[in-house]
């Protein structure tokens, strides 16, 4: 739309349009007066189009897609918490909390007298990663704990990709 809008063609037009008995040549004082006159209005033009690609679902990205799907109820997935099982050798209270590698989980739900049912304190698909022996957080001595199955995985927040896909998607059911 306005790719031809360059600071050197701006500058050319805007030079074309000064008498032909001023000395127009770079270095000249008309020409050092509407150079940065064109390189803002260059810049201008550059954001403009950026704002422009920001309208339209098809180029639009992050909160400006959002807002653009909203307008149809659709709003993007949010990332969710994992719920995982964990083993452990002896008893622990509820809302006892357990860490592996950057990742800790709190005790929610108790299954059996050593299984739980443990929340990823992380949001999205990285509560899924790991499996192995817990790091005790609070201190409780002479149980040790594994993280072993997922429950319910945790998912990433929804991608721009996806959601205009979903967008789009029902664009076509109406």
């Amino acid at each position: 739309m306005w790719e031809n809008m360059t600071y050197e063609n701006i500058l050319n037009d805007m030079l074309s349009r000064v008498p032909s008995n001023v000395d127009k040549r770079e270095g000249s004082i008309i020409y050092d007066a509407l150079a940065p006159a064109a390189l803002k209005l260059a810049e201008m033009y550059f954001q403009l189009r950026n704002y422009v690609d920001l309208f339209f679902a098809d180029t639009a990205v992050g909160e400006f897609l959002e807002r653009r799907t909203a307008e149809l109820g659709i709003n993007r997935r949010p990332a969710t918490k994992a719920m995982r099982k964990i083993v452990t050798t002896g008893p622990v209270d509820v809302g006892t909390r357990w860490g592996l590698e950057d990742t800790t989980y709190v005790i929610m739900e108790k299954i059996t007298d050593t299984e739980y049912k443990a929340e990823c304190e992380q949001l999205g698909s990285i509560g899924n990663a790991y499996s192995g022996t817990l790091d005790n957080i609070d201190n409780i001595s002479g149980v040790t704990a594994e993280i072993t199955d997922i429950l319910i995985p945790g998912e990433d927040e929804e991608t721009d990709e996806s959601l205009r896909q979903r967008y789009f998607e029902s664009l076509v059911s109406q």
